[in-house]
């Protein structure tokens, strides 16, 4: 029912809203007359709307719930026409239960839908059983793209509880690889014909960068994978940018991007946690190769760029995050912070900016996007303040 007493304190605060516009109306009528009046009805009326975007009402008359078929039909109002509507079968002793009471309020699913709308029924003047003289149904119409949304979320739980598994598996292999790599750097030193070790050598050194590489990736995806248990440690901010690089380096390869960063020396620490800063600067540098690749899709063929900056400025760190990618009307500024707003169709959760701005609000600091420039990309502008140090 936590779903529902939060609708209900929603629907507490519209109640309260009309009724002092309500008020107003009366008021404005009475001091100016029909236009005040006009105003405030239009007000209402939006308001109303955009209220049955999320609840739907509906009156009925002798709801009866059939337990033998699983459905509660009724006579819908204002024209009494007949309607029924199926229970989902985990549902129905809910009706069972509220079956003579003269007041009872059943919440259920329905049976044939799957869009996941959830009812709550409430029922006055008990009958016989499970009949009642009047009823009001209120819907809350759950969007399907936030269904679909939670279900991407838990298989990306799975995808990653799956990498870490492949990540731990793939260790020993790679560890014997290091050493069997090593013991060939010996013997090729110890060959009599130079040229032949020199090519072995060379053969060697490469078989060993690419075990450091894969090393690498393997430690980047298993740290970002883990949860900080300290989350009021401060971390410095410098090292989280590398490391959000780093996890996100395979990508940036893949898309043939040139990243270049200018970061302040020395550390810098900020108030919130390292895992958090690092989901941060991935989110950010994520956003930067999404938009480069939309401007490709779109025909463009030219060389990606992003530019990551940190630099102190007095009691605050500046943190920049520039790309040559498809860019951004500047009304979506504002918008893209909201949570599901995106303008990748197809792949993009409209959460990554969302969640960003919500680590920065921790920690105390400001948040903008705006388009480059040069009228090509964009730039994602942060500021934290620096942690005081500790006494």
């Amino acid at each position: 029912m936590t779903v529902w007493m939060l609708i209900g304190g929603g629907l507490a605060i519209v109640l309260g809203l009309l009724l002092f516009r309500g008020l107003r109306i009366r008021a404005g009528a009475a001091d100016s007359g029909g236009g005040a009046m006009d105003a405030e009805c239009l007000a209402l009326a939006m308001a109303a709307k955009d209220l049955r975007r999320y609840i739907g009402f509906r009156r009925m008359e002798n709801p009866v719930f059939d337990p033998e078929r699983g459905i509660v039909h009724y006579l819908a109002l204002p024209d009494r026409a007949p309607a029924e509507i199926p229970v989902h079968p985990a549902d129905c002793a809910e009706f069972a239960a509220a079956a003579g009471q003269e007041e009872a309020i059943v919440e259920f699913l329905p049976a044939d839908r799957q869009d996941f709308e959830s009812h709550l029924l409430i029922l006055r003047g008990n009958r016989d059983g499970a009949c009642w003289r009047t009823g009001l149904m209120v819907t809350l119409k759950q969007p399907r793209r936030v269904v679909d949304l939670l279900a991407k979320q838990a298989r990306l739980v799975d995808l990653g509880r799956a990498a870490a598994a492949i990540g731990h598996e793939i260790r020993q292999p790679l560890f014997t690889i290091a050493v069997a790599a090593e013991s060939l750097r010996i013997l090729a030193a110890k060959a009599q014909d130079r040229d032949d070790a020199a090519q072995m050598l060379d053969r060697i050194d490469r078989i060993a960068q690419q075990v450091s590489r894969t090393q690498g990736i393997i430690e980047n995806v298993s740290r970002y994978g883990r949860t900080d248990s300290d989350m009021a440690r401060d971390a410095d901010i410098v090292e989280a940018v590398r490391a959000a690089h780093g996890f996100l380096t395979p990508m940036i390869d893949d898309r043939k991007i040139d990243v270049t960063m200018t970061l302040a020396e020395g550390r810098h620490e900020v108030r919130t946690s390292r895992i958090e800063l690092e989901q941060l600067f991935v989110n950010a540098i994520q956003n930067a190769i999404d938009a480069i690749d939309m401007r490709r899709g779109q025909g463009w063929d030219g060389a990606g760029r992003i530019d990551i900056t940190v630099e102190r400025d007095g009691p605050a760190v500046r943190c920049r995050v520039a790309d040559n990618g498809v860019g951004l009307a500047p009304s979506v500024g504002i918008s893209a912070f909201n949570a599901f707003f995106t303008t990748k169709s197809d792949t993009g959760t409209g959460l990554g900016l969302y969640i960003s701005r919500g680590i920065v609000t921790r920690a105390g600091g400001t948040i903008a996007l705006r388009p480059a420039g040069d009228g090509q990309g964009a730039v994602l502008e942060i500021e934290l303040p620096v942690a005081a140090p500790a006494a």
